[in-house]
C-alpha cells in the first residue's frame, strides 16, 4: 500500500512538472468523459432504469392488431375489454384508459390540462399507490373522483396536503380529489396530470356515441399484468385464441383481428430506444478518440523519458514495478479527467434537457445519480488503462544498452513509437469517418424530412383547440351552432382570409379512424374492412388549411343534419380503391351510415411528415358533431397578432369557452420533427468534434515524425534534395495514414450504419453521395494538417540538423 501511495505521489509530481501536457490531456479527457457521462445519464434514465412500478417486468400493453397487417396495433372497445377480463386466465389484471383534455376550473383559477379516464383497477394493475390519499376502488366506477399528479398538485394547490376531498370542476362537471401520485409516475405519457374515473362516460347521450357498449368505438388502451409463472408469449397465445372466439361471435367488429402484447417498457420507450443507443455509441467513439489523442501525447512524453526509465531499470527496478508506475500515472490522469468530466456532465445534462423534445418519456428522472457516478468512475478507470497501456508497453520493450549508450534515443525505439503513433492516428481517422458518415446520413435524412410537402400551405396559418365542456353541450345541435357562430365572427375579423374547424389537425393530431366499405362491392367477411382517418369538418376548413379540391366539391353549408350524407375523400383513397374509375357519385358506408362521395381532396399529412399517407375522409361537421374541434385560421398578416381578437370572438359566443394550445402551423411542424432534429444535431456535434480531434491527431503524428527525422531531412537537403522532395516525403506519410484510416472507416461505416435504417427517411445507409463527401473532407483536412509540419521540414538548416545529430 505504501508503494502505491509512493507511485501516486510520484505520478502527481511528474504531471505537475509538465503543465502544458497535463492541461491538454485533462481537457481532452474531460471532454470525452463528460460527453459520455451526460449522454449516459439520459439513456440510463429513459431506457435502462427500471420502471417505478411493482414488478414492472410483468406489465404489458395489450393492443388489437389486424391479422392482414403485420406490425399493426390499435386501441380497442370497452365491450372487448370486458370480454378479455372475463375470459383470460393468464393475465392477472386488465386495466383500461382513454386520453382526454380537461378544462379545469375552481377557486384556484382556470387550467387546461391533459389526463386519462381509467378503470377502477388501473392503479392496482400498475402496482403504484398515491403518496397520500387513496387510489381508485371498484366502488368508484360511477363516482366522479380523480387522482392528480405531483406537478398539478404543486402548481395549482401549492403542495397543500389538505387537497384531499376538495372539489374541482372538469369540463363543467364536479370531481373530488382522492389522491396525489408520486412525482415519478407519468404514465402513460409525460404530460398526463389527471387520472379520472370513467363516471362521465355513463352520462354521454346515445346520440353522441355509446362509448361504454359499442364495439365500433375503439378509443381505449389497455395495460395488463402477467400472472406469476406466465410468459408473455403464453399470454399472447391465449389472448389470440380469445380474439378468434370473439371474431366468430361478432363478425362485424371483431373478425380478422388478433392481439399483440408489448412489454410496458418497450411500449413507453420503444421509439426512443434506438436513437438514444445510437447517440451513446456515437459519444463513446469520442471517448475512444480522446484516449487515442492522450495516448499519442503520452507516447511523446514517454519517449523523452526513455533514459530515465533505462536508468531506473539498470538500478534494479523490475519491469512490473515500472509498469505499475506508468499505469498509476495514467489512471491518475484519467481520474482527474473523470472528476472534471463529471462537472462538465452536470452542466451538460441541464443544457441537453432544454433541447430534448418534451414528449420523450421519463425525463423527470434524468440527472447525475449513483449509476451515473458509477459509470463515470468506470469510464475514468478504463480510459486511464487504455491510454496507459501504450507507454507501459513501450517502457517494457526498451533496450537498456542502446538507450543508455545513445543518450536516450534508440533508433529501434523511435521507429516503434512512430509506428505505434501512426496506428493510433489511423484509428482516430477511421472512428471519425464512421461518425461523420452516420452524421451525414442523419442530416440528409432530416433535410429530406423537412422538405416533405405536408399537402397544404403552412404560412400565415394559426391553429388552436376549442374543447367544449360537454356537460353544457350535450345537444349536438348546440355544438354545431357554437362553431358556426364562432367561425362566422372569426371570418369577419380584419386580416382573416378564411377559417374552419376539424376534429383532426396535421401534422400529428388524429382524433378517430373508422372502417368503411364501398357500396356495390362484395366485402371479404374474413378480414377487417379497410380503415380511413374519419374527420368531421366545417365548411371552410380545407380552404383555410390550403388542401385543394381536385375533383367535385367541398363540404358546404347545405350539407346539414337534414340533408343526405355526403363525404369528401382524399386522393390516396380514390387511387387505392377506385383506380382509374371516377369515384364521384359512388357511396361509402362509414360506421353504418351511407354517404355519397361528392369530392376528392388532396393528400394532407396527419400522421407525421415521415409517415405514408393513408385513406382519409371528410364528412360535414353538422352531420357528425363532436364537442372538441381544432380551429385553423388563415391570415393576410402575422397570425400571432390576431390571437387576442380571435380569443375574444370565441368567448363572445360563450364566455365559459375559449381556445387552448394556440400555435402557428410552422410551430407545429417544427415540433413534429423535434426528435429527428435533436438526433441529427447531437450526432452532428459529436462528428465535428471527432473530425477536429482526428485532424489534431494527424497533425501531432506528422509533427512528431518531422521532429524525429530532422537529421535525415538535413542530410537529404545537404545532398541536394529539393523542397518538393521534402514535401513529397512528409505528405506521403500523411497520405498513407489518411487513406488507411479512411478505408477502415468506410468498411466500418458500411457495417454499422445499417443500424440507422429505422432512423432514416428516404436515405439509404449506403448513400454514395454521403460517403463521397465525407471521404473528400477527411482527405482534404488530414492532408492540410500535414502542410504545417511539411513547411517546417523544408526550412531545416542542414548545418543545424547535422549539429543536432
Amino acid at each position: 500500500m505504501e508503494t502505491l501511495f509512493q507511485d501516486i505521489r510520484y505520478g502527481a509530481r511528474m504531471l505537475w512538472k509538465t503543465p502544458g501536457f497535463t492541461v491538454v490531456a485533462l481537457l481532452t479527457l474531460a471532454l470525452g468523459i463528460g460527453a459520455n457521462t451526460a449522454i449516459f445519464s439520459i439513456v440510463n434514465a429513459i431506457v435502462f432504469r427500471p420502471l417505478p412500478y411493482a414488478n414492472p417486468d410483468r406489465l404489458v400493453g395489450v393492443w388489437v392488431k389486424d391479422t392482414q397487417k403485420p406490425g399493426s396495433q390499435y386501441p380497442t372497445s370497452f365491450p372487448t375489454i370486458r370480454d378479455w377480463q372475463s375470459q383470460s386466465q393468464k393475465l392477472g389484471g386488465i386495466a383500461s384508459y382513454a386520453f382526454n383534455r380537461f378544462h379545469v376550473t375552481g377557486a384556484e383559477g382556470v387550467d387546461e390540462t391533459r389526463g386519462v379516464l381509467v378503470s377502477t383497477n388501473f392503479f392496482a394493475v400498475m402496482g403504484v399507490a398515491p403518496v397520500f390519499g387513496r387510489a381508485l376502488q371498484p366502488s368508484d366506477d360511477r363516482e366522479r373522483v380523480l387522482v392528480i399528479s405531483d406537478e398539478l398538485w404543486r402548481r395549482r394547490f401549492g403542495g397543500d396536503k389538505s387537497v384531499i376531498g376538495k372539489t374541482i370542476t372538469l369540463n363543467a362537471e364536479n370531481f373530488t380529489i382522492i389522491g396525489v401520485m408520486p412525482a415519478s409516475f407519468r404514465f402513460p405519457t409525460p404530460d398526463i396530470e389527471i387520472w379520472s374515473s370513467m363516471a362521465s362516460l355513463y352520462s354521454i347521450p346515445k346520440s353522441a356515441g355509446d362509448w361504454i357498449n359499442s364495439r365500433s368505438l375503439r378509443g381505449y388502451r389497455v395495460v395488463a399484468r402477467l400472472q406469476d409463472g406466465v410468459t408473455r408469449e403464453q399470454a399472447e397465445g391465449e389472448m389470440n385464441t380469445i380474439s378468434q372466439r370473439l371474431g366468430s361471435m361478432y363478425p362485424d367488429d371483431e373478425v380478422g383481428t388478433g392481439v399483440v402484447l408489448l412489454p410496458l417498457r418497450d411500449q413507453m420507450v420503444g421509439t426512443y430506444r434506438r436513437p438514444l443507443v445510437v447517440l451513446l455509441v456515437a459519444v463513446s467513439f469520442i471517448l475512444l478518440i480522446a484516449c487515442v489523442n492522450v495516448a499519442n501525447l503520452i507516447m511523446t512524453r514517454t519517449a523523452a523519458r526513455d533514459r530515465e526509465i533505462a536508468i531506473r531499470r539498470a538500478l534494479g527496478a523490475g519491469q512490473f514495478r515500472l509498469l505499475r508506475q506508468m499505469l498509476t500515472e495514467s489512471i491518475l490522469l484519467g481520474a482527474v479527467g473523470g472528476v472534471l468530466g463529471l462537472l462538465l456532465a452536470t452542466w451538460g445534462v441541464r443544457i441537453l434537457l432544454q433541447f430534448t423534445p418534451k414528449d420523450v418519456p421519463r425525463l423527470e428522472g434524468v440527472g447525475v445519480d449513483r449509476w451515473t457516478l458509477m459509470f463515470t468512475v468506470f469510464a475514468s478507470l478504463i480510459t486511464g488503462l487504455l491510454f496507459g497501456l501504450a507507454p507501459a508497453w513501450h517502457a517494457r520493450a526498451l533496450n537498456l544498452t542502446s538507450t543508455l549508450r545513445e543518450g536516450g534515443r534508440s533508433i529501434a525505439g523511435m521507429t516503434r513509437i512512430r509506428r505505434f503513433r501512426g496506428a493510433l492516428a489511423i484509428a482516430e481517422i477511421s472512428l471519425a469517418v464512421v461518425l461523420l458518415i452516420g452524421s451525414g446520413l442523419m442530416l440528409k435524412s432530416f433535410q429530406k424530412l423537412s422538405q416533405v410537402d405536408p399537402g397544404f400551405n403552412t404560412n400565415n396559418l394559426l391553429t388552436m383547440a376549442v374543447p367544449l365542456q360537454f356537460v353544457n353541450y350535450q345537444d349536438p345541435a348546440r355544438q354545431v351552432a357554437f362553431f358556426d357562430q364562432a367561425l362566422e365572427r372569426i371570418r369577419a375579423l380584419p386580416g382573416v382570409v378564411s377559417a374552419g374547424a376539424c376534429t383532426s389537425l396535421p401534422p400529428t393530431y388524429i382524433q378517430q379512424g373508422m372502417g368503411f366499405t364501398i357500396e356495390g362491392r362484395a366485402a371479404d367477411s374474413s378480414q377487417q374492412p379497410p380503415s380511413a382517418l374519419y374527420m368531421p369538418a366545417t365548411p371552410g376548413y380545407l380552404e383555410a388549411l390550403g388542401v385543394p379540391i381536385l375533383r367535385g366539391r367541398n363540404v358546404n353549408s347545405s350539407d346539414n343534419s337534414q340533408s343526405s350524407g355526403v363525404v369528401v375523400i382524399n386522393q390516396t383513397l380514390a387511387r387505392q380503391f377506385f383506380g382509374g374509375e371516377d369515384p364521384l357519385g359512388r357511396r361509402l358506408n362509414l360506421g353504418g351510415i351511407s354517404r355519397e362521395i361528392v369530392g376528392v381532396a388532396g393528400d394532407a399529412r396527419y400522421e407525421g411528415l415521415g409517415t405514408a399517407i393513408g385513406p382519409q375522409v371528410y364528412v360535414p361537421y353538422s352531420q357528425s358533431p363532436f364537442p372538441g374541434m381544432r380551429v385553423v385560421v388563415r391570415t393576410s398578416t402575422d397570425p400571432i397578432s390576431l390571437i387576442g381578437s380571435i380569443r375574444q370572438q370565441i368567448k363572445s359566443v360563450d364566455p365559459e369557452e375559449g381556445p387552448t394550445r394556440v400555435a402557428t402551423m410552422n410551430q407545429l411542424l417544427a415540433e413534429s420533427v423535434a426528435q429527428p432534429r435533436f438526433n441529427a444535431f447531437l450526432i452532428g456535434l459529436f462528428a465535428i468534434l471527432a473530425f477536429i480531434l482526428a485532424a489534431v491527431g494527424v497533425y501531432g503524428v506528422i509533427s512528431y515524425d518531422v521532429t524525429q527525422r530532422t537529421s535525415e531531412i538535413g542530410i537529404r537537403l545537404a545532398l541536394g534534395a529539393q523542397v518538393t522532395d521534402i514535401y513529397r516525403l512528409i505528405l506521403k506519410h500523411g497520405a498513407l495514414l489518411t487513406f488507411t484510416g479512411l478505408l477502415l472507416g468506410l468498411v466500418g461505416a458500411a457495417g454499422l450504419t445499417r443500424f440507422l435504417t429505422t432512423l432514416l427517411f428516404e436515405v439509404e445507409p449506403t448513400d454514395l453521395a454521403t460517403y463521397a463527401i465525407v471521404s473528400g473532407m477527411i482527405v482534404l483536412v488530414s492532408l492540410a494538417a500535414c502542410v504545417v509540419p511539411s513547411r517546417r521540414a523544408t526550412r531545416v538548416d542542414p548545418l543545424e540538423a547535422l549539429r543536432h545529430e
